[in-house]
């Protein structure tokens, strides 16, 4: 009776708290976007076991142009940096400046951890920071399997928690979002003022306890959205671009406007109007809508599907949206 009663209610919820809570104000300041992929073709382990990642560096580059012209379309301040690994070195192709600090490309915890933390050190409160990641995460944990720094098998030094990874975001100044494509990365996606985890089994009353709890109810300045639940995530070959992308990623391109021409040349690319936007505006929510809707596999079973693999994607920030783009 008392959840009949809850589900009743919804629709007065919703009329009243449909402006302050549904959107956060557009962000005005710069855009600044960290993106890792990786392959692990320089692995031993990855490699004998045939856990060779095909479809990370096209996520990776692919999205870190989308970024670029994201930033060019809505006239924004843009500060990128793409860290990848890919083939069988042990060295970054290149290396950037932040903060006065010269770092490699080659997403390894170190120089991930320098980034950010550099990244800490010269954004303001009203800029957009986005950091992504195409690769394996440690299965339960969901620990990010970086770059390994001598050849041979990776260890813990190698990996990054999803509670080490959340604290360096949360020092950074600003409006914050992951987007984690690996196995296991609902373990990003932490209970807070204004959601509870959506990783693990959650009732209505639990929701409507967060909404009415006497904490404070605060707009989150750290979303993160995962790939899947507690679970495995997949990539495939699409076969109209004759490509792998992770399912997550390929979704989330089109949800962007990412036309997947596929030039040699990637800068020469356009993005149509995104398909995930709403009255000008690219949301996490809306995101969030169309990868589920749109990815290339089931987000749960049913008649339909079963059997089938599912790949469920996550998000947090309760009833309250962040608007990360306007055109």
């Amino acid at each position: 009776m008392k959840k009949l009663i809850l589900l009743l209610f919804i629709p007065l919820l919703l009329l009243v708290t449909s402006c302050e809570l549904l959107w956060d104000e557009p962000l005005q300041g710069d855009f600044y976007y960290v993106v890792l992929g990786l392959d692990y073709t320089n692995d031993a382990s990855t490699g004998d076991n045939g856990n060779d990642l095909e479809g990370t560096i096209h996520d990776a580059k692919e999205l870190f142009q989308t970024f670029t012209l994201l930033s060019e379309a809505t006239e924004r301040n843009s500060y990128g940096y793409l860290m990848m690994q890919e083939g069988n070195s042990l060295l970054g192709t290149s290396t950037f400046t932040i903060n006065g600090e010269t770092i490699s490309n080659y997403p390894s915890v170190a120089n991930v951890t320098a980034v950010l933390k550099n990244l800490a050190e010269v954004t303001k409160q009203e800029d957009l920071i986005i950091f992504t990641y195409s690769g394996h995460g440690y299965e339960d944990t969901g620990d990010l399997a970086l770059a390994i720094t001598t050849y041979g098998n990776p260890t813990t030094s190698d990996a990054l928690p999803p509670d080490a990874l959340l604290a360096l975001m949360d020092a950074i100044p600003g409006k914050k979002l992951l987007l984690i494509d690996s196995c296991y990365s609902g373990n990003f996606v932490k209970e807070s003022t204004s959601s509870t985890s959506t990783v693990y089994d959650s009732t209505i009353s639990d929701y409507f306890g967060k909404y009415f709890a006497e904490a404070i109810y605060e707009p989150p300045n750290l979303f993160a959205m995962s790939a899947s639940a507690n679970t495995d995530s997949y990539e495939g070959i699409f076969n109209t671009i004759d490509h792998n992308h992770g399912i997550f990623t390929y979704a989330l391109l089109e949800a962007l406007g990412w036309n997947h021409l596929h030039g040699t040349d990637l800068s020469t690319e356009t993005l149509s109007t995104p398909p995930a936007g709403k009255n000008g505006r690219i949301s996490v929510d809306g995101l969030y809508r169309y990868i589920k809707e749109n990815q290339g596999l089931p987000y749960k079973l049913s008649l339909s599907t079963f059997p089938s693999n599912i790949q469920h994607p996550m998000t947090n920030g309760g009833a309250l949206d962040m608007i990360l783009f306007t055109y």
